[in-house]
């Protein structure tokens, strides 16, 4: 209470930052004068490429993470494989835009990914394991 406009009361407040640092973690705190500031809150941004997607880090060295557009959270599947084309690695039930890729037991080199939604390729991409 008596943050954001009022001394007296809660009062709702927004604020847009049209131009955070991409991929990184950006964090924010509000000046209220003399009554102090607020908290830090922080906000990974990550800046998705003009495919719709984002593999971080790549090359991926143990874990990385595929981000994608999905606002409404549909139920996407993650299919990996490598070069010949063998299927490596399958995830079902993504509800989330991101998706965690653990490269455990697979060789160095490049792999193709897809991200299916109801069975069609919406996203795909190149990961290179290190």
């Amino acid at each position: 209470e008596g943050l954001c406009g009022s001394v007296s009361e809660a009062t709702p407040y927004q604020f847009i930052d049209y131009s955070p640092i991409p991929n990184a973690t950006n964090y924010y705190r509000l000046e209220l004068g003399t009554a102090g500031s607020t908290s830090s809150i922080s906000i990974h941004y990550i800046e998705l490429g003009s495919d719709g997607f984002k593999v971080a880090p790549n090359p991926i060295t143990t874990t990385g993470k595929i981000y994608f557009n999905n606002p409404s959270n549909l139920n996407y599947s993650l299919k990996v494989t490598d070069i010949t084309g063998e299927l490596v690695y399958i995830e079902e039930n993504i509800h989330t835009n991101s998706v965690t890729f653990d490269r455990t037991g697979l060789e160095q080199g490049y792999y193709f990914f897809t991200l299916l939604y109801k069975g069609e390729a919406k996203y795909s991409g190149k990961i290179v394991v290190n």
